[in-house]
């Protein structure tokens, strides 16, 4: 059975080493390698960057989901408090890169929430 944890904090990038730890944390207890960990903060910190890109004024949030289950950890983090969401035609080629090589499956919906899913390799995988 799967368990959840979530985050709300400030949207500011500041924030990201905490998103990073907490998704560190989760995916060890789900017996990723060091090198699969390493790839799924550099996951979260590019959705993280690309929801915090903004000037806010203060006002808004960013929300952030961990869903574990044997094997696999979705995140799912949108921001909130703003008139605008993030413009996915505009969503930099790099980071869609990047997201594409460290994660196993990303999407960025309409409505600016980023979907991130690792799952750990089993011994079929190569």
């Amino acid at each position: 059975m799967g368990e959840h944890a979530q985050l709300d904090v400030p949207l500011t990038a500041r924030y990201a080493t905490t998103v990073r730890s907490v998704v560190a944390s989760l995916a060890a207890a789900l017996g990723m390698s060091i090198d699969e960990i390493d790839d799924l903060r550099l996951g979260v910190n590019e959705a993280i960057s690309l929801l915090t890109d903004v000037d806010d004024g203060g006002a808004g949030r960013l929300h952030v989901r961990f869903d574990t289950e044997p094997g696999q950890i979705t995140v799912s983090a949108h921001r909130s408090g703003l008139a605008e969401s993030v413009p996915v035609p505009e969503i930099d080629v790099l980071a869609a890169r990047i997201l594409g090589a460290v994660v196993d499956e990303f999407s960025i919906a309409d409505d600016g929430l980023i979907l991130l899913v690792k799952r750990v390799p089993t011994d079929g995988d190569s």
